[in-house]
Formats: C-alpha cells, sequence, structure tokens
C-alpha cells in the first residue's frame, strides 16, 4: 500500500467526523498527512506504509511535545506496527485499504501547538478562493509544497470553521476577555489575508 493511498484513506475517515479535513499542508517544520478540525478539536493523521518510516517519524520532537493536533493517530497498513510500539497517549489506526479499525483511541494531547493549527487553517481559507461549494472535494494551492494537497468539506465553509475554532478556544482558556481576544484574532486573520493578496 502506497503512502498516497493511505493518506487518502485517512482524509476520508476524518471527513466523516470533522468539518473541515486538510493534507498535506505545512505547519511551521510540520506537515500533516491529514488534518481536521471539529469544533474547536483537531485531529492529527499520521500515515505510514513502513516500520522503517514510522520509527523515523516517531522520534521527532513535535511528536511527544507541542506539535499538532488535540487527538492524534498513526494509520498504518494491517498487520505492520504492534500496540507497544507507539508513543505514549497516541491513537492507532489500521487499514485493509478498504476499512479502518480504531487499535487503539488517542489521548488529548493539551501542549498542542494552537498557533500552528490557526496558521495552517489561515493558509488554506486564504488558498480556497471563493467558487468551491460545500459538500465537494477540492484541490487547493499553497506556496509551501510542490504538490497540490487536498481540502474535504463536509457540512460548514470553511471560513464558518475558522471562525467557530478561534472563538471555541478563546471561550474555554479566557472567558471573561473571550469577545476582545476574538475580535483581535479576527482583526490579525483579516490583515494577513489582506496583505497575502498583494
Amino acid at each position: 500500500m502506497k503512502h498516497s493511498d493511505l493518506i487518502s484513506i485517512a482524509a476520508k475517515w476524518l471527513s466523516r467526523q470533522c468539518s473541515v479535513v486538510v493534507s498535506e499542508i505545512r505547519s511551521n517544520r510540520e506537515i500533516p498527512d491529514a488534518f481536521g478540525w471539529a469544533g474547536s478539536k483537531t485531529v492529527l493523521v499520521e500515515c505510514k506504509a513502513s516500520r522503517s518510516d514510522f520509527k523515523q517519524d516517531s522520534k521527532k520532537h513535535f511528536r511527544t511535545y507541542g506539535g499538532v493536533g488535540y487527538s492524534r493517530y498513526y494509520l498504518t497498513p494491517t498487520g505492520m506496527l504492534k500496540d507497544y510500539e507507539l508513543p505514549s497517549k497516541w491513537g492507532w489506526l489500521e487499514t485493509d485499504g478498504t476499512l479502518i479499525t480504531v487499535r487503539r483511541r488517542s489521548e488529548p494531547f493539551q501542549d498542542r501547538n494552537i498557533d500552528a493549527e490557526t496558521r495552517l487553517l489561515v493558509s488554506t481559507c486564504r488558498k480556497m478562493g471563493h467558487n468551491a461549494p460545500d459538500g465537494v472535494y477540492a484541490k487547493i494551492h499553497t506556496h509551501f509544497t510542490k504538490r497540490a494537497p487536498s481540502i474535504y468539506i463536509s457540512d460548514d465553509p470553511i471560513i464558518d470553521s475558522l471562525i467557530a475554532y478561534i472563538g471555541a478556544y478563546w471561550r474555554s482558556i479566557d472567558a471573561p476577555n473571550a469577545e476582545e481576544m476574538i475580535q483581535e484574532e479576527y482583526d490579525r486573520i483579516e490583515r494577513y489575508l489582506t496583505s497575502m493578496d498583494h
């Protein structure tokens, strides 16, 4: 099974639980294979087609500290790994190429990099354009990658997901000042998007 096949399977799995799913878009030094937003929660799926690729990836520092994803999973072909080989707190998905089996649920990563997740979503919004209808699969392009990464949109427009994500985040960590902080975030995003249009 190819790495690209696993990414496609992961994105489809995420699209059943997340309103927005992207694949292979850079977030700082991290390039998530498949990444989704479900309200204020985020889900990362890293796809590994070989044991050597898995072992090399699991040593990266942002796999254990910081990094993106409130929930994090490895997706592998059936029979490739053992449960004890997984990093602490990580979930594990297996696939035969058609179906996905959840072998272990992810524990929450409270120390995730919120700024990197927001930049990833803002970049997605900027590159998406204004003509893609809701409920479709579309290709988007970014200046970070030579290939065209993928985006899956289910029920909500992508910009609504960004607004919901920012709102839920600030209301959960600083409720008394949430509205002020949310407005500051909106203004910052608007300035960023405007500057990138020139």
